[in-house]
C-alpha cells in the first residue's frame, strides 16, 4: 500500500469552529483497553513500552520519539480513537504525543500529534525512503485542547478513501487529502519528549468502521 500527499488542506478555521463526533462507526473493527498486551502490536523499541493497567504507556528519551503500530489489520475506510494524557506528573511536559495513520513498510506513515504544553497540534509525513520527516499540516494553536496537568484528551483520525480528518475532543482540526492504496493503511501510537524524559499514558483504543 502507498500514500502519497495529493494536497494539504489546512482547514483548521474553518472546520474547528464546530463539534463533530469522531469514532461514530457502526462497527468496532477494533478494540484495546490494555490489560494485557495484545500480540497484533508492533514496538520499535520495546524497551519504552509499558502495557497492562488499562493504559499502554510510552517513554520515549529525551529529544526522541517512540511508537507503536497495531498490525492486526489494515484499513482503507474507519476511525482510529484513543484518548492520552501525560503520566504521572505535576507538570505538563513537553513533547507531543498522538496518533499513527496511513503507516505503510518501507513508504512511511502520517503522524497527528498534539502537544499540551503549548496548546498546539499538527501533522507529520515520515517518509522512509528520504529518511526524514516533512510537515503535512505546520503546528498551530488548537482550542479543543485541555492543557491541564493529567488532561486526557480524545484523539480521532477518520481515513475514507482519499480524506482524513483529525479530531481533538470531538472537533474536527484538520483535514489532509491523501492518495490510498487497495490494502488501506495501518494505525499506531507515537510520542516524544522534550529535553527531559516523559510518559504518555494511551488508554481505550479502538478503530470503528461502517
Amino acid at each position: 500500500m502507498r500514500w502519497a500527499v495529493l494536497s494539504f488542506a489546512i482547514a483548521a478555521a474553518s472546520i474547528a469552529t464546530a463539534p463533530a463526533l469522531s469514532c461514530e462507526g457502526k462497527n468496532v473493527l477494533f478494540h484495546d483497553n490494555f490489560t494485557t498486551a495484545d500480540a497484533g502490536w508492533a514496538a520499535v523499541d520495546s524497551s519504552t513500552v509499558k502495557i497492562g493497567g488499562g493504559t499502554l504507556k510510552l517513554a520515549p528519551a529525551p529529544r526522541h520519539y517512540t511508537f507503536m503500530f497495531y498490525r492486526g489489520d489494515a484499513y482503507q475506510q474507519g476511525d482510529a480513537c484513543v484518548n492520552v494524557s501525560a503520566d504521572g506528573q505535576t507538570a505538563v511536559p513537553d513533547g507531543d504525543a498522538g496518533l499513527i495513520f496511513g503507516y505503510e513498510d518501507f513508504i512511511g506513515f502520517y503522524y497527528f500529534s498534539i502537544s499540551p504544553k503549548t496548546g498546539t497540534g499538527g501533522i507529520l509525513h515520515y517518509s522512509t525512503p528520504l529518511g526524514k520527516y516533512q510537515v503535512a499540516v505546520a503546528q498551530q494553536k488548537i482550542q479543543a485542547i485541555d492543557t491541564e496537568a493529567g488532561a486526557k484528551n480524545v484523539l480521532s483520525v477518520a481515513i475514507n478513501g482519499a480524506r482524513a480528518v483529525a479530531y481533538v475532543n470531538d472537533r474536527a482540526i484538520f483535514q489532509l487529502s491523501v492518495q490510498p492504496s487497495k490494502a488501506g493503511g495501518i494505525f499506531g501510537l507515537m510520542a516524544s519528549s522534550g529535553d527531559k524524559a516523559a510518559v504518555w499514558a494511551f488508554d481505550s483504543f479502538r478503530i470503528t468502521g461502517p
